[in-house]
């Protein structure tokens, strides 16, 4: 009940109550008194009419206050608030809605709402206006239109809308308008920028994948389905761990549940190295970096994943590459050291070989020393075969080649030992019809197989089994591929070019070598023999040997297991020239006649060698052929020497290694001051290209150091008659 209600029935309670006073009143004796209390209660009544007049002013200045509230609310809510009637007619709207709409709120009332909604969603309003009048969805629901202002722009509205009954069979509807333009423009750019990351991901050339927290892949891209061969259809909704090898899932989910409890902050940024496992089941390395990201969905873990197989495979090759390189350098720097050490044996022995020589003269026939001092000459002769096998290492050894089948060597290899085979071992040789022929010193390939076959021997000594040795000769051809058509072939190094090769195998049922023994088996000086059993030349000689023939050789070896060494040499294109073996003549010519100078004729050498005690001694020898002898240690006194007396000397011998000048440039200045004087180059080192420079600088015979007195009166006779010959053909 309203407030003037409640005033009238207060007012009509009082004058019932006055009416029965004046009915009561007493008596004109009592008049007065009654007067007075009648006043008494009219101004008690006043006093409460005023206080419930004030209490209801109250009240209605509270409602005026709490109406303007709510019109405020209303007009300037943040939504836009309007009323349609049954036949869809605007009658009532607030502030906010007008506003929106860009049009005066009294130019809307009484318009078709129809009107504001562009043409193409009008069928659309008309259904959901329906929907929502006939109490559809329990009269409610909510649609999306686009809506014209009074300007002519639109805007993207959401409608939410409820039925609101007016009458008999009529239905009005009340709607709460939202602009939610800018909303629908970030979702947009959400999509364009989800569209643009499904584009980067999908075009990515690493498998990117999304799981979540439970594990199960939520993202699939392309380079995912031809990284692990399965397709997005087949892994989105199932568990990454599939994609591990068995060994290694319970690790991939204790690390995934790590990172789920912010663990990834510390892996965030960082790869990591893990084995991936392919649909086909095979296996192969991948690099892992990972990211986490939440959404109103849940947590979220990407993992970018690199397959590393051809890393690997360029790293084990590039290691692979770097070791041959590692081992071509150390055995080149050995190769070196050897000619250096052999250079100063030569010298050493010169001096023992000449003073044994002039000792044996000096004692005489029937001396008692004459054994001993024969078997100092046995040891020189054996020590210069230990510094020929020092040269032959570092391929610093004058070859004599042909083009030959490998076959009757290596039968004659076998038959020169088989007077030393140990008992209990027994040899096999098989060689193929088809075995190509290579360019080769039949000589040094025979040290190559014996040194091998003395190899085996100790390595199957002792042993419980009989002990075998199996010489293979057969035809390798190598492809553009890495691949042989030999069952035989082994390349793990990757050092055979493409070609057609003839491989000489020696294997073995001995011991073995553990890696170790492998890592060092080439270098000169290292044995896995007893003091007294080896010197460790063998193998670096044969390593030697194989390189300076442009072959190659492996060993394949387990302890335990035996060995088997491979040597492939390059098939020969053809037929090639013979070289010049040790000590032949670099111009032919016929043997020395009666014209020539010989030893006694008072023949003056011009000796010139760095060491002195190799001067000194040649000198005497040489003085008791009947030669006179004017030695020098210093090429510059020799050549200062030769220039005051041209015609004074009738041979010249020189050593080739000499600090300063290299004999080849002495010879090139003697020349210069007389151009028919002999020149003998000595060197322990004759090589191709000092056999080609040789003639050119003047140079008329080589001779290998160290020489007996015979080898080197033998070639200064050779030279002095070449001289003589040139000498008479010219006068």
């Amino acid at each position: 009940m309203s407030t003037a209600d409640d005033k009238k029935q207060d007012d009509l309670r009082l004058r019932a109550a006055a009416e029965r006073q004046i009915d009561n009143a007493p008596r004109a004796e009592h008049l007065a008194s009654w007067a007075e209390e009648l006043l008494h209660e009219l101004q008690v009544h006043q006093v409460e009419l005023e206080m419930q007049n004030e209490a209801l002013r109250q009240v209605e200045i509270a409602l005026t206050q709490s109406r303007d509230r709510y019109v405020d609310l209303y007009e300037f809510a943040p939504v836009g608030y309007l009323t349609l009637s049954s036949d869809g007619m605007i009658e009532e709207t607030n502030l906010t809605c007008a506003t929106l709409l860009g049009r005066e709120r009294n130019k809307l009332l009484r318009r078709g709402f129809i009107s504001l909604v562009i043409a193409e969603d009008q069928d659309r309003w008309t259904q959901h206006s329906r929907s929502v009048r006939q109490g559809d969805g329990q009269g409610k629901g909510s649609v999306e239109l686009t809506l014209q202002r009074g300007d002519g722009t639109v805007f993207q509205a959401l409608l939410n809308c409820e039925r609101q009954k007016v009458g008999v069979g009529d239905a009005a509807v009340r709607i709460a308008l939202t602009d939610i333009t800018e909303l629908k423009e970030a979702e947009a750019a959400q999509r364009g920028s989800d569209a643009r990351y499904r584009a980067i991901v999908q075009s990515a050339n690493d498998a990117v994948v999304t799981v979540n927290s439970a594990g199960n892949v939520v993202d699939w891209n392309r380079a995912a389905e031809r990284l692990f061969g399965y397709t997005d259809a087949e892994m989105v909704g199932q568990p990454l761990a599939i994609i591990m090898p068995e060994r290694f899932r319970q690790g991939h989910w204790d690390g995934l549940a790590w990172m789920a409890a912010d663990g990834v902050a510390q892996v965030q940024g960082k790869s990591v190295e893990l084995d991936g496992r392919r649909n086909d089941g095979s296996e192969f390395p991948f690099d892992l970096s990972v990211a986490s990201w939440e959404n109103p969905e849940g947590w979220f873990c990407t993992a970018i994943m690199r397959d590393l197989s051809e890393r690997k495979r360029v790293e084990a090759e590039r290691a692979k590459l770097e070791a041959q390189l590692r081992e071509s350098q150390k055995m080149e720097a050995l190769g070196v050291l050897a000619g250096g050490v052999a250079h100063d044996f030569n010298n050493a022995l010169a001096v023992i070989i000449g003073n044994m020589e002039m000792a044996r003269q000096d004692v005489g026939p029937g001396h008692v020393a004459l054994q001993r001092l024969d078997e100092i000459g046995k040891a020189s002769l054996r020590t210069k075969a230990l510094v020929q096998q020092i040269l032959a290492f570092g391929r610093r050894q004058t070859t004599e080649r042909k083009v030959m089948s490998l076959t009757p060597v290596l039968e004659e290899s076998v038959r020169l030992m088989g007077a030393t085979l140990p008992a209990g071992v027994s040899i096999n040789v098989k060689c193929a019809v088809d075995a190509p022929a290579v360019l080769v010193d039949a000589s040094q390939i025979e040290q190559v197989v014996l040194n091998l076959c003395n190899n085996a021997w100790y390595a199957i000594r002792g042993q419980a089994q009989p002990g075998t040795i199996e010489i293979r000769l057969e035809a390798c051809e190598w492809g553009q591929d890495g691949t042989s058509d030999s069952g035989s072939a082994y390349d793990p190094l990757g050092q055979l070019q493409p070609g057609r090769y003839a491989c000489l195998s020696v294997r073995d049922n001995g011991s073995g070598m553990d890696a170790a023994t492998r890592e060092h088996l080439f270098e000169p000086f290292f044995t896995t023999k007893s003091v007294g059993e080896g010197t460790g030349l063998g193998l670096s000689v044969v390593h030697g040997i194989v390189r300076g023939h442009h072959g190659v050789i492996q060993v394949q070896s387990q302890p335990g297991e035996g060995t088997v060494f491979r040597i492939y040499f390059p098939e020969a294109a053809s037929p090639a020239s013979l070289i010049p073996a040790p000590g032949q003549e670099l111009v032919p010519a016929p043997a020395a006649t009666a014209s020539a100078l010989q030893a006694g004729d008072g023949v003056h050498v011009l000796y010139i060698d760095d060491d002195e005690s190799i001067v000194d001694m040649m000198k005497q020898l040489l003085e008791r052929k009947g030669y006179c002898v004017s030695g020098y240690t210093d090429q510059n006194d020799a050549l200062a020497a030769a220039r005051a007396e041209p015609g004074r000397f009738d041979l010249v011998v020189t050593d080739y290694n000499m600090p300063g000048m290299s004999g080849l440039e002495v010879a090139r200045a003697l020349r210069e001051i007389r151009a028919d004087l002999p020149i003998v180059l000595a060197s322990g080192n004759i090589t191709e290209e000092l056999r080609a420079q040789a003639p050119a600088a003047g140079v008329s015979e080589l001779v290998f150091k160290p020489c007996t007195v015979k080898e080197l009166c033998e070639a200064l006779d050779r030279s002095s008659a070449q001289a003589q010959r040139r000498k008479t053909k010219t006068g």
